[in-house]
């Protein structure tokens, strides 16, 4: 299994994407930049959202950071989050799940923090359907743009790498500047 995750991380496309996502999350991750950061009082820049379709290897780019960062000269950990598991929650359930998972990215900092499918409460039914999962998509990217503003006040090391279906479908708050403000598409399967 270790064999062919190795095959896996050294194909062109996957080595071209994990080059243009680095500098965007090294800021945070290694100690020699962030310090020039806080030094200067300038707040770390935002995260990188990843979209393209299924097995399009957004999952791929993720581990293969997360392995990149946990090697470098400051290891950083990885705290996963996959937000396609908000679906069937509830509101409060939704958020406590938010602040669970930016908590423990800030408690061991320097940390990556992978948002997987940050679309996934897309709304693409019909009209009963539609108003709950609007408000819910609503509720979600509000309080996941108010955390990462939160810990981007707060100078806390996380970089954030996110994942999406469709960069249409996520909503304008997590693509601001400050939130997942680099848009890296990944190539069709």
């Amino acid at each position: 299994e270790e064999d062919e995750e190795l095959e896996v991380l050294d194909t062109p496309w996957l080595l071209e994407a994990v080059g243009a996502c680095s500098p965007t999350l090294r800021v945070c991750l290694d100690d020699r930049v962030a310090s020039k950061f806080l030094d200067a009082g300038v707040p770390f820049p935002g995260g990188v959202l990843v979209h393209g379709p299924a097995g399009g290897g957004k999952t791929a780019l993720c581990r293969s950071m997360s392995r990149h960062f946990s090697l470098s000269q400051t290891p950083a950990k990885t705290v996963w989050l996959d937000c396609q598991n908000f679906a069937a929650a509830d509101l409060e359930k939704m958020k406590r799940g938010l602040r669970v998972a930016f908590s423990r990215a800030v408690e061991c900092q320097p940390s990556l923090l992978v948002c997987e499918n940050v679309d996934a409460l897309c709304s693409t039914q019909g009209d009963g359907q539609a108003t709950l999962d609007s408000l819910k998509f609503s509720v979600f990217s509000e309080t996941f743009s108010d955390l990462v503003d939160e810990t981007r006040r707060g100078s806390h090391r996380v970089s954030l790498l996110a994942t999406a279906r469709s960069l249409d479908a996520t909503h304008k708050s997590l693509k601001k500047s400050g939130c997942l403000d680099t848009h890296l598409a990944m190539p069709v399967p």
